[in-house]
C-alpha cells in the first residue's frame, strides 16, 4: 500500500494554515495514497476531525501524535483507534510546559471540525518539549496499544541521532523514519538491533504540495508484523 504517515495539520504552528482536514484528505486522494496519518506536534486535537473526513471520503487513516521528548527528540506515535490516540493526547497535554504560543513568531494552532471550521486555537505552545523522556513516551504509547517511531531520525534537528548521537539501546522503539534507503542500510549495519524494526520514509508535510505521491510502499505483511498481527 502507498503511504504517508507523517503529515501535519494547521494545529501544528509550523504548518500552513490551509492544512485543514478536508484539504489533507483530498490531497491524499489526488496523490493516490492508500493510507495516511496526521501527526501534529504534541496534540491529538485534530484527530477526530481527520477521522470523520476520512470516513466520509473512504480514505484509510491511522492516528498519531509527533511528541517532543524532554531530550528534544521527536517521536511519531501511531494508534489504530481514535480513543487510544485521544487518551495519549490527554497524557501528553498533562506534560505540556506552561508557555504561551507566540502566534506572530510560531504561527496559529488551529483545531478544526470536519467542515474545516476553526473551533478552537490552543493558547499553550506546541513547539516545545514535554516533560517526559523518550522511554516514558514509548512506554505510554505501548500502554495505549500504539507503536512508536523515531521521527526524521538521521537528517533533521530533533532527530535522535542529531540530538543524542546514537540510538539508545534500552528503548523499546518500534520503527525508524529515515531519509532514504542508503541511510537505512548504514544504520542497520551500525545498529544491528534495529534491523527488524519498521523503517519508514514519510513526507513530514507542513504544506499540501509536500504530501507524498506514490513514493513509499509498505507491504501488508510488513504492516501486520509492525502491529503484531493485530490488524
Amino acid at each position: 500500500m502507498w503511504v504517508d504517515l507523517h503529515i501535519h495539520s494547521a494545529l501544528s504552528p509550523c504548518a500552513n494554515d490551509d492544512m485543514t482536514p478536508n484539504n489533507i484528505v483530498n490531497m491524499s486522494i489526488i496523490k493516490g495514497l492508500d493510507l495516511i496519518c496526521v501527526c501534529d506536534h504534541n496534540s491529538a486535537r485534530n484527530q477526530r476531525a481527520i477521522a470523520e473526513v476520512a470516513r466520509k471520503l473512504n480514505v484509510n487513516v491511522i492516528f498519531g501524535i509527533e511528541v517532543c521528548s524532554s531530550e528534544e527528540v521527536h517521536l511519531c506515535t501511531y494508534f489504530q483507534n481514535i480513543e487510544d490516540v485521544e487518551a495519549m493526547g490527554l497524557w501528553v497535554e498533562s506534560k505540556w510546559l506552561d508557555i504561551k504560543n507566540n502566534v506572530d513568531f510560531f504561527g496559529h494552532q488551529w483545531v478544526f471540525n470536519s467542515q474545516d471550521e476553526v473551533i478552537d486555537e490552543l493558547p499553550i505552545s506546541l513547539s516545545f518539549a514535554i516533560t517526559a523522556t523518550i522511554e516514558e513516551i514509548v512506554d505510554k504509547t505501548h500502554e495505549y496499544h500504539g507503536k512508536c517511531v523515531y521521527a526524521h531520525a538521521m537528517n533533521k534537528s530533533h532527530g535522535v541521532l542529531r540530538q543524542l548521537g546514537l540510538f539508545p539501546q534500552d528503548v523499546d522503539i518500534d520503527g525508524i523514519e529515515s531519509r532514504n534507503f542508503d541511510d537505512e542500510c548504514a544504520m542497520k549495519e551500525k545498529y544491528p538491533q534495529l534491523r527488524d524494526k519498521l523503517w519508514l520514509r514519510s513526507s513530514d508535510a507542513h504544506q499540501l504540495l509536500d504530501i507524498l505521491e506514490q513514493d513509499v510502499w509498505i507491504h501488508n505483511n510488513k504492516w501486520k508484523k509492525f502491529w503484531g498481527d493485530e490488524i
